[in-house]
Protein backbone atom coordinates (compact mmCIF):
# COMPACT_ATOMS: atom_id res chain seq x y z
CA UNK A 1 0.00 0.00 0.00
CA UNK A 2 1.89 3.21 -1.60
CA UNK A 3 -0.31 5.34 0.44
CA UNK A 4 2.12 5.64 3.62
CA UNK A 5 5.31 5.97 1.41
CA UNK A 6 6.74 8.98 1.50
CA UNK A 7 6.48 10.53 -2.21
CA UNK A 8 8.67 12.97 -3.36
CA UNK A 9 9.16 15.49 -6.64
CA UNK A 10 6.11 14.20 -9.35
CA UNK A 11 5.58 10.44 -7.41
CA UNK A 12 2.32 9.87 -6.57
CA UNK A 13 0.05 6.76 -5.83
CA UNK A 14 -2.59 4.95 -8.46
CA UNK A 15 -4.93 2.06 -7.08
CA UNK A 16 -6.99 0.52 -9.87
CA UNK A 17 -9.55 -2.77 -9.48
CA UNK A 18 -7.38 -5.86 -8.86
CA UNK A 19 -9.34 -8.69 -11.77
CA UNK A 20 -9.29 -12.38 -11.10
CA UNK A 21 -8.46 -12.65 -14.72
CA UNK A 22 -9.02 -10.30 -17.79
CA UNK A 23 -12.45 -9.11 -17.78
CA UNK A 24 -12.95 -11.47 -14.09
CA UNK A 25 -14.39 -10.31 -11.29
CA UNK A 26 -12.85 -7.76 -8.61
CA UNK A 27 -10.75 -9.76 -6.02
CA UNK A 28 -8.68 -6.92 -4.49
CA UNK A 29 -7.12 -3.49 -5.30
CA UNK A 30 -4.15 -3.40 -7.13
CA UNK A 31 -1.51 -0.96 -5.69
CA UNK A 32 1.19 1.19 -8.03
CA UNK A 33 3.89 3.76 -7.37
CA UNK A 34 3.77 6.11 -10.44
CA UNK A 35 7.34 8.00 -10.48
CA UNK A 36 7.50 10.27 -13.10
CA UNK A 37 5.18 11.70 -15.92
CA UNK A 38 5.67 11.60 -19.83
CA UNK A 39 6.71 15.11 -19.82
CA UNK A 40 10.16 16.91 -19.75
CA UNK A 41 12.27 17.00 -16.53
CA UNK A 42 10.14 15.33 -14.48
CA UNK A 43 11.61 13.37 -11.31
CA UNK A 44 10.29 11.44 -8.63
CA UNK A 45 10.85 9.03 -5.85
CA UNK A 46 9.10 7.01 -3.21
CA UNK A 47 10.60 5.39 -0.14
CA UNK A 48 9.01 2.94 2.19
CA UNK A 49 7.78 4.21 5.62
CA UNK A 50 10.03 2.59 7.72
CA UNK A 51 13.39 1.28 7.73
CA UNK A 52 14.54 -2.53 7.91
CA UNK A 53 17.43 -3.84 10.03
CA UNK A 54 18.78 -6.41 7.65
CA UNK A 55 22.03 -8.46 8.81
CA UNK A 56 24.32 -7.99 5.53
CA UNK A 57 26.19 -11.64 6.99
CA UNK A 58 23.01 -12.89 5.49
CA UNK A 59 21.42 -13.55 2.06
CA UNK A 60 18.03 -11.42 1.28
CA UNK A 61 16.28 -10.78 -1.61
CA UNK A 62 13.88 -7.95 -3.16
CA UNK A 63 11.08 -8.69 -5.67
CA UNK A 64 9.04 -6.19 -7.78
CA UNK A 65 7.19 -5.59 -11.01
CA UNK A 66 8.34 -2.20 -12.99
CA UNK A 67 6.42 -1.10 -15.31
CA UNK A 68 8.43 1.06 -18.52
CA UNK A 69 5.92 2.76 -20.23
CA UNK A 70 6.64 4.85 -23.56
CA UNK A 71 7.22 5.67 -27.36
CA UNK A 72 8.02 8.92 -28.72
CA UNK A 73 8.60 9.66 -25.53
CA UNK A 74 11.17 8.43 -23.22
CA UNK A 75 12.32 8.29 -19.88
CA UNK A 76 15.81 8.00 -18.71
CA UNK A 77 15.32 5.39 -16.22
CA UNK A 78 14.59 4.35 -12.78
CA UNK A 79 16.47 2.70 -9.62
CA UNK A 80 15.92 0.98 -6.88
CA UNK A 81 17.51 1.96 -3.39
CA UNK A 82 18.89 0.55 -0.23
CA UNK A 83 20.29 3.18 1.91
CA UNK A 84 21.10 3.71 5.74
CA UNK A 85 20.11 7.36 5.22
CA UNK A 86 16.63 7.34 6.82
CA UNK A 87 15.28 10.63 5.55
CA UNK A 88 15.10 10.10 1.68
CA UNK A 89 16.58 12.46 -0.84
CA UNK A 90 15.75 13.13 -4.52
CA UNK A 91 18.52 13.33 -6.83
CA UNK A 92 18.94 15.24 -10.10
CA UNK A 93 16.63 14.54 -13.33
CA UNK A 94 17.74 13.22 -16.30
CA UNK A 95 21.14 10.87 -16.57
CA UNK A 96 20.79 11.19 -12.46
CA UNK A 97 17.47 9.02 -12.61
CA UNK A 98 16.49 10.94 -9.50
CA UNK A 99 19.28 8.95 -7.84
CA UNK A 100 22.27 10.79 -8.69
CA UNK A 101 23.08 13.93 -6.50
CA UNK A 102 21.13 12.36 -3.47
CA UNK A 103 24.27 11.74 -1.54
CA UNK A 104 22.28 8.83 -0.22
CA UNK A 105 24.99 6.08 1.08
CA UNK A 106 24.16 2.94 0.03
CA UNK A 107 23.47 0.64 -2.94
CA UNK A 108 20.78 0.83 -5.96
CA UNK A 109 19.88 -0.77 -9.07
CA UNK A 110 19.17 0.95 -12.02
CA UNK A 111 17.40 0.24 -15.49
CA UNK A 112 18.81 3.00 -17.24
CA UNK A 113 16.93 3.61 -20.74
CA UNK A 114 18.79 6.62 -22.26
CA UNK A 115 22.24 7.03 -22.83
CA UNK A 116 24.41 10.31 -23.22
CA UNK A 117 28.00 9.80 -24.84
CA UNK A 118 30.75 7.95 -22.31
CA UNK A 119 27.59 6.39 -20.44
CA UNK A 120 26.62 2.60 -21.34
CA UNK A 121 24.74 1.72 -24.09
CA UNK A 122 21.02 2.24 -23.34
CA UNK A 123 18.71 -0.23 -21.97
CA UNK A 124 21.60 -1.00 -19.16
CA UNK A 125 21.21 -2.59 -15.79
CA UNK A 126 23.37 -0.68 -13.84
CA UNK A 127 24.47 -0.92 -10.12
CA UNK A 128 25.30 2.23 -8.63
CA UNK A 129 26.70 3.35 -5.22
CA UNK A 130 26.85 6.53 -2.76
CA UNK A 131 24.36 8.74 -4.55
CA UNK A 132 26.14 8.73 -7.47
CA UNK A 133 24.76 7.80 -11.02
CA UNK A 134 28.11 6.67 -12.64
CA UNK A 135 27.94 2.95 -12.90
CA UNK A 136 30.00 0.49 -10.51
CA UNK A 137 28.99 -2.10 -12.73
CA UNK A 138 26.79 -2.51 -15.72
CA UNK A 139 25.32 -4.44 -18.82
CA UNK A 140 24.02 -3.51 -22.01
CA UNK A 141 21.05 -5.68 -22.72
CA UNK A 142 21.00 -4.84 -26.42
CA UNK A 143 16.78 -4.79 -26.07
CA UNK A 144 16.26 -1.20 -27.37
CA UNK A 145 12.77 -0.06 -27.42
CA UNK A 146 11.76 -4.05 -26.07
CA UNK A 147 12.81 -2.65 -22.80
CA UNK A 148 9.30 -0.05 -22.89
CA UNK A 149 5.43 -1.48 -24.03
CA UNK A 150 2.37 -2.23 -22.48
CA UNK A 151 4.19 -5.43 -20.15
CA UNK A 152 5.70 -5.16 -17.02
CA UNK A 153 9.35 -6.69 -16.13
CA UNK A 154 9.59 -9.03 -13.16
CA UNK A 155 12.63 -7.70 -11.32
CA UNK A 156 14.60 -9.84 -8.52
CA UNK A 157 17.66 -7.52 -5.98
CA UNK A 158 19.57 -10.22 -4.47
CA UNK A 159 22.44 -10.35 -1.82
CA UNK A 160 24.71 -12.76 -1.65
CA UNK A 161 27.06 -13.32 2.13
CA UNK A 162 30.37 -13.53 1.39
CA UNK A 163 30.49 -16.11 4.53
CA UNK A 164 33.32 -13.79 6.17
CA UNK A 165 31.14 -12.23 8.57
CA UNK A 166 32.67 -9.19 7.32
CA UNK A 167 29.20 -7.36 5.81
CA UNK A 168 30.29 -8.13 2.14
CA UNK A 169 28.98 -9.36 -0.51
CA UNK A 170 27.74 -10.28 -3.68
CA UNK A 171 24.70 -7.87 -4.93
CA UNK A 172 23.14 -8.96 -8.27
CA UNK A 173 19.65 -7.49 -10.33
CA UNK A 174 18.11 -9.40 -12.52
CA UNK A 175 14.77 -8.82 -14.88
CA UNK A 176 12.66 -11.05 -16.64
CA UNK A 177 9.63 -11.21 -18.82
CA UNK A 178 8.79 -14.74 -20.58
CA UNK A 179 8.87 -13.13 -24.12
CA UNK A 180 12.25 -11.77 -24.02
CA UNK A 181 14.22 -13.56 -21.25
CA UNK A 182 16.14 -12.84 -18.56
CA UNK A 183 19.26 -9.98 -17.88
CA UNK A 184 21.61 -9.24 -15.12
CA UNK A 185 24.07 -7.06 -13.68
CA UNK A 186 26.15 -7.72 -10.48
CA UNK A 187 28.95 -5.79 -8.04
CA UNK A 188 31.04 -6.90 -4.81
CA UNK A 189 29.12 -4.85 -2.24
CA UNK A 190 30.70 -4.02 1.36
CA UNK A 191 28.33 -2.56 3.96
CA UNK A 192 31.05 -2.30 6.66
CA UNK A 193 31.32 1.73 6.57
CA UNK A 194 28.10 2.46 5.42
CA UNK A 195 25.75 4.15 8.12
CA UNK A 196 26.31 2.63 11.77
CA UNK A 197 26.06 -0.92 12.63
CA UNK A 198 23.66 -2.09 15.24
CA UNK A 199 24.40 -4.93 18.40
CA UNK A 200 22.82 -6.81 21.17
CA UNK A 201 22.91 -4.84 24.49
CA UNK A 202 23.75 -7.62 26.39
CA UNK A 203 25.98 -9.58 24.27
CA UNK A 204 27.70 -7.17 22.10
CA UNK A 205 26.84 -9.16 18.62
CA UNK A 206 26.31 -8.13 15.08
CA UNK A 207 22.50 -7.47 14.43
CA UNK A 208 22.38 -5.39 11.17
CA UNK A 209 22.32 -1.84 9.82
CA UNK A 210 18.85 0.08 9.21
CA UNK A 211 18.33 0.48 5.87
CA UNK A 212 15.28 2.56 4.23
CA UNK A 213 14.56 1.03 0.38
CA UNK A 214 12.56 2.87 -2.41
CA UNK A 215 12.55 3.82 -5.91
CA UNK A 216 13.35 6.96 -8.05
CA UNK A 217 13.33 7.30 -11.57
CA UNK A 218 13.56 11.04 -14.14
CA UNK A 219 12.97 12.00 -17.67
CA UNK A 220 15.31 14.61 -19.46
CA UNK A 221 14.44 17.04 -22.13
CA UNK A 222 12.35 14.07 -24.08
Amino acid sequence: DFSTWTLLGAARTYTTPALAYPGGPVVGIAHELVLTDAVSDSVGAGFAPDTLRINFNQDFSFRFQAFLYGSDIRGDGMSFVLTTQTTPALGGGGSDLGYGGSGMPGYAFAIDTFDFPGQPESPSLQILRDGSATPVAYTETGLGDDIRNLQSWSVEVRYTASGNNDETGLLEASIFRPDLGSFSVSSAADWSGVGSAETDPESGDYLGRRVLYGFTAATGLA
